[in-house]
């Protein structure tokens, strides 16, 4: 049967009323498919940010907390005190400029004096491999028993310090970098060392987390990165790792430029650099140093160029005595990460007399010297931050030497 041209066309339109219907319907689910989608990305990406922010509390009270020999794993067993041995103590060339390796080099010197040891402490002349080369050869003429460097990279010195180690020398090397330093281990021509690759990449993520927090979640930093050094390498690795992890979880930290600058600049041509960077990028608010000696010489810089304060602020490596100062007057830095310069030069004896005792395996790691968050909330009221407690007479039993009739004050070290 035909239908009528009126029916036929009322038959067309219900078909195209249908198919508008069923495209309409199709949009529909797509759109609603996708704000879904988003919604869900939102709401997992909130989540990921509330747990990474969970996280950051977590660590920054947990290096907020006082330390003790127990929580930070001081050694308690271990050989007893070598006699009739002679050391050689190189610290870094510029005591202005690394003032926390030089204090790691006299709590050394301090410790092998307490087990009778003859020391030979050597400052080189500069902070030049020529100079650092100069005092091994002379400890390798004086045939020494053993040599400990501090914020000398192996890599700096790598022909000298391997001459000392076939003359049957013992290497220990603090607050420096072994030949093959990395996050899995520390190994190389320095048979011990203090303090792990591990622990200073750890101590720049912390330092990250508390300037994330402290610019109220909206970090925007400069990093000022003295090259050279396997320390600050580490710290800075650390550092952006936080950064990172910080962006995957959908949180505000950006670092708006990188500033390169040798050991050489940093008492020259460091304020200018500081000052340049700072006006290239004047909505930084964190500004990075890689470690609190080269501070004072950028803050002039950020003073010139009228951005000292302002809402922007420092956070350091070391807890040396001007910065820890100007955390407590509540000045441009804020935090730093202290590692007690006490603990570690006493750990870096501690690792020569167990090389001296024979083969030993507990000769890398931390040996009892962790990361401490300082900040104004628990900055020392005055003086010298030295450590939550004296490692001193811990590594004195331990040497079964017991104490010395006039022991050296923490604050002439």
């Amino acid at each position: 049967m035909r239908l009528s041209t009126s029916t036929d066309g009322r038959w067309r339109w219900l078909q195209l009323r249908q198919r508008s219907l069923i495209s309409v319907g199709v949009v529909a689910s797509m759109l609603f498919a996708t704000l879904l989608m988003a919604s869900n990305q939102a709401n997992a990406k909130s989540s990921a940010l509330v747990a990474f922010n969970a996280k950051v509390n977590r660590d920054l009270a947990a290096a907020n907390a006082k330390q003790t020999p127990a929580r930070n794993g001081q050694p308690t067993t271990g050989p007893k005190g070598e006699k009739h041995k002679t050391v050689l103590i190189i610290p870094p060339g510029s005591r202005a400029a690394t003032q926390g390796g030089f204090r790691v080099a006299w709590a050394a010197r301090d410790a092998a004096l307490s087990l009778g040891w003859k020391v030979d402490f050597v400052t080189p002349t500069t902070s030049s491999p020529a100079a650092y080369e100069a005092a091994v050869q002379q400890g390798i003429s004086q045939h020494v028993n053993g040599i400990i460097t501090v914020s000398i990279d192996a890599s700096v010195i790598p022909t000298a310090l391997q001459q000392a180690s076939k003359a049957g020398i013992k290497l220990v090397g603090g607050v420096g970098a072994n030949t093959n330093s990395s996050v899995s281990g520390d190994t190389g021509v320095y048979e011990g060392f203090a303090p792990s690759y591990k622990s200073l990449v750890q101590g720049g993520y912390l330092l990250g987390e508390e300037a994330y927090k402290l610019s109220g979640g909206h970090l925007r930093a400069i990093d000022m990165v003295a090259t050279g050094y396997g320390i600050i390498t580490a710290r800075l690795q650390g550092w952006k790792e936080f950064i990172n992890a910080c962006h995957a979880a959908g949180g505000d930290c950006k670092v708006l430029d990188t500033v390169d600058f040798t050991g050489s600049q940093i008492t020259t041509d460091l304020p200018n650099l500081t000052e340049e960077a700072a006006r290239s990028n004047p909505t930084f608010n964190v500004l990075w140093p890689g470690f609190d000696s080269g501070l004072p010489f950028m803050e002039p810089g950020l003073k010139a160029a009228g951005m000292l304060g302002g809402g922007r602020f420092a956070v350091g490596f070391d807890g040396n005595s001007q910065n820890v100062q100007e955390i407590r007057a509540g000045g441009f830095e804020r935090a730093t990460i202290g590692l007690s310069t006490v603990c570690l030069g006493y750990a870096d004896i501690d690792v020569m007399n167990r090389l001296f005792a024979g083969p030993s395996t507990d000769v890398l790691g931390n040996h009892g010297c962790q990361n401490k968050l300082i900040t104004k909330t628990d900055v020392p009221k005055t003086g010298q931050w030295w450590g939550d407690f004296d490692p001193r007479p811990l590594y004195w039993k331990l040497w079964g030497i017991g104490r010395p009739a006039h022991p050296t004050p923490l604050s002439q070290m």
